[in-house]
């Protein structure tokens, strides 16, 4: 992981940009992050109203490197941000359909799928979405699965968070992903608690009578209602802090077939398979490699990676 501070380390209003929750997905959010860097007017803008900005990139490195959207751990990041000190939330309809998404044989069977399409067929899809995507906690080897425990990146955004965002009196945030909804369209979803003072705030900021700011609890985001988020650190962490967030969320390829499991055959394919040790190496997607030439980012921090990563480089430099 690298962390990036341009602007004053003891700066009221704090922007962080935050690319790679989901692994693969840093492809987009770090060409977003390195063109914000190289865009001077950008930074100067950002600099004369007082705002800082804390890039953290390759927040998921294994799963950046690797071609994942899970952690090292085999855990959706962005589904491990709960109280593990309590029972862990139960997904009763997953555990109906997770032996259906991740069948023994693959690709699945004819019965297989038509199991799944009656499934649909008798609840519906957006209850199929919500029963896949909205995070479970009893399947190690399912998805969406949002651990056992904190994981290396849980642990190390809110070490970030404490020691970079402590001073700020606002804090806004801005997660970047990729997958939902139209190519190449970004949709701003709301990623705050259900809060409408918040949500009228990050609309203001963000959204337009066109395309306001989207959000899961009422849903008008493409997004179901999901458990476990990562901003939830914001919270526990920098409580002093004023906070408002959204996720950009890029839409790339089309779901197609007609329950929409394209989507998870290519995550059910390798699920039983991973077992936290590296696999098949992906050129050209290496965390660190990404950043290679870009001067701004090369200064920035390195924060101890997960078993089998770079050891840290030293303390963060702010940007100048």
């Amino acid at each position: 992981m690298d962390v990036a501070l341009d602007g004053d380390a003891d700066a009221e209003h704090l922007l962080i940009v935050i690319s790679a929750c989901h692994g693969v997905e840093g492809h987009c959010g770090s060409g977003v992050q390195v063109f914000a860097l190289h865009d001077a007017e950008w930074r100067e803008k950002a600099k004369a109203q007082g705002v800082a900005v804390l890039y953290v990139h390759a927040l998921n490195p294994h799963g950046f490197s690797y071609g994942r959207r899970v952690t090292h751990e085999n855990v959706d990041l962005n589904r491990n941000f709960i109280d593990f000190s309590k029972p862990v939330p139960v997904n009763e309809p997953y555990a109906k359909l997770h032996s259906l998404l991740l069948p023994d044989t693959w690709p699945p069977s004819s019965e297989n799928q038509a199991a799944v399409e009656k499934w649909i067929e008798k609840h519906g899809a957006t209850a199929y979405q919500a029963a896949v995507t909205s995070g479970q906690y009893q399947f190690g080897d399912g998805l969406f699965f949002g651990g056992k425990a904190p994981t290396w990146s849980n642990k190390t955004i809110r070490s970030v968070l404490r020691r970079h965002a402590g001073s700020a009196r606002r804090l806004a945030w801005i997660d970047l992903h990729t997958g939902l909804g139209p190519n190449g369209l970004g949709e701003r979803i709301f990623a705050c608690r259900d809060d409408k003072v918040a949500y009228d705030r990050a609309n203001a900021w963000w959204g337009t009578p066109a395309a306001p700011v989207t959000s899961i609890y009422d849903g008008s985001s493409t997004s179901a209602l999901l458990r476990g988020l990562m901003w939830d650190a914001v919270y526990e962490e920098c409580p002093q802090a004023e906070y408002t967030g959204i996720a950009l969320e890029y839409g790339t390829l089309p779901i197609t077939g007609s329950d929409g499991r394209a989507a998870c055959r290519p995550l059910a394919a390798q699920a039983p398979r991973c077992t936290g040790r590296p696999g098949r190496r992906y050129p050209g997607t290496d965390a660190r490699g990404v950043l290679h030439g870009h001067r701004c980012l090369a200064r920035a921090d390195r924060q101890p990676g997960p078993a089998g990563d770079v050891p840290g480089r030293g303390r963060p430099r702010r940007l100048t």
